[in-house]
């Protein structure tokens, strides 16, 4: 991407220009990296962007504190053998 010294700006850019699906697959939230950046002259700036792929959407992992989990312990049996073995 070219044109601008801002990250999010060239990963809008990146999500403008990229296909949302490619050969049945769902694009993933893609990434830029700077490859030049000139404060004064943004449209001399260079990003390079990665764009993954997968079968699935992407669905965001849940913030700390915001899952729930409850276990059932009760119930079932297994038998338990304290054996010992001895040579003679």
């Amino acid at each position: 991407m070219r044109g601008t010294t801002d990250e999010a700006a060239a990963i809008a850019k990146l999500n403008e220009t990229s296909p949302e699906n490619f050969r049945g697959l769902v694009r993933q939230p893609g990434a830029v990296e700077p490859v030049f950046v000139d404060e004064a002259n943004p449209d001399r700036c260079i990003w390079t962007g990665t764009v993954q792929y997968s079968p699935y959407p992407f669905e965001a992992f849940p913030q700390t504190g915001d899952s729930e989990f409850s276990f059932d312990t009760s119930g079932g049996s297994q038998p338990s053998c304290s054996c010992s073995a001895s040579s003679a």
